[in-house]
């Protein structure tokens, strides 16, 4: 029997793209408070467990990108606020770059494991 595959629905992929906006978007209605912070925080992360390494790396790319934008449009980007807001944002990205490398090396074991029985009923 050959391996079926996992097809996530579309909406899936554009999950992540979708925080990262909402995130940003939150961040530069109201750049004092930074409230849309959890959102991108869980771009990142969801991007980690359901996207490809180069969608993740992508999705924390434009989070950093995006408050580095903000933060200097803002004028935080020299202060200890601004510094440590982008440093949360980068964590959240290494953090889903993490989260990715530990799904793909378990979905590798399972592929692994599942090959066995297959290979010795042959």
């Amino acid at each position: 029997m050959a391996p079926r595959s996992v097809q996530w629905p579309p909406y899936v992929r554009v999950a992540p793209w979708l925080l990262t906006a909402g995130g940003l978007v939150w961040n530069a209605l109201d750049p004092t408070d930074y409230w849309g912070d959890p959102l991108l925080a869980a771009a990142a992360v969801l991007a980690g467990a359901l996207l490809a390494l180069r969608d993740t790396v992508a999705v924390g790319a434009a989070n950093v990108l995006g408050i580095l934008l903000l933060s200097t449009q803002d004028g935080s980007i020299g202060t200890g606020a601004g510094f440590l807001e982008l440093a949360n944002t980068a964590f959240a990205a290494l953090l889903g770059i993490g989260v990715n490398r530990v799904v793909a090396r378990h979905g590798r074991r399972l592929a692994r494991v599942r090959s066995v029985p297959r290979e010795a009923t042959r």
